[in-house]
């Protein structure tokens, strides 16, 4: 788990980066499920920490952020967790827009998992939507997820923490959705994680929504597929 969970920030950050980590919905035996927050340049430590947490608290989600933050974010709580941190990472701490997520989920009630077959559901309309960027606009491969209840798309791209950026990834996310999602797919994509301060799944760790029951168990999440152009890059120990 741990070295999944070091592929992934190794892969979606440049070493040195600050990174965010967030866990959510930890359990507190009695009590009501809390939230942590910690702050990390070093990635072997950040995954130490969330694989420790992961074992021991089992919260509902370990999230990251995803694009390049202010590095004086680090004194909010470095290289360690913390619970009920009242700061967490905002759009305005955002530096540079690295990635494009196209987070595909199945329609289903909130607050439970996903069945298989509405997981394969998800992973097929997210391929015929990455077919079609690519193909009929040029957009680079991204990097697939799964993440642990649906289908995540990872475009790279580089671009300034702008309104301008906010509303063009706004609109792809909006020319996707209308196209793929919806009517008798049973799909959605989702049109509100174009903000810059987004967190996403930590693949390698687990989704737990709800309670497992028999057809929608809690699953482990997984990085699926990782194109050529982005192999032997961080997670190799080099930078894009």
């Amino acid at each position: 788990m741990k070295d999944q969970i070091l592929r992934t920030l190794n892969l979606f950050h440049e070493p040195g980066s600050v990174v965010e980590l967030r866990l959510i919905g930890l359990k507190n035996g009695r009590y009501r499920p809390s939230n942590a927050s910690g702050y990390f340049t070093d990635f072997e430590k950040a995954a130490e920490l969330a694989a420790h947490y992961e074992s021991t608290r089992q919260p509902e989600s370990i999230c990251f952020t995803i694009n390049s933050i202010n590095p004086r974010l680090l004194a909010r709580s470095p290289e360690q967790i913390t619970e009920h941190l009242s700061k967490t990472t905002s759009d305005h701490d955002v530096i540079r827009r690295r990635w494009l997520l196209v987070d595909v989920d199945p329609d289903r009630p909130s607050g439970v998992s996903s069945t298989q077959e509405e997981l394969e559901a998800a992973r097929s309309v997210a391929q015929q939507a990455r077919d079609w960027l690519i193909e009929r606009f040029c957009f680079p491969e991204p990097i697939e997820a799964m993440s642990g209840n649906g289908w995540h798309l990872m475009f790279p791209i580089d671009l300034p923490n702008s309104p301008e950026s906010t509303v063009t990834i706004a609109k792809n996310l909006q020319a996707i959705a209308a196209r793929f999602g919806g009517g008798d797919t049973g799909v959605s994509v989702d049109t509100s994680v174009s903000n810059a301060a987004r967190v996403a799944k930590l693949y390698g760790t687990m989704a737990r929504k709800g309670h497992e029951m028999p057809g929608i168990p809690h699953r482990r999440s997984e990085i699926v597929h990782v194109p050529d152009s982005l192999k032997n890059s961080n997670q190799e120990g080099g930078t894009r």
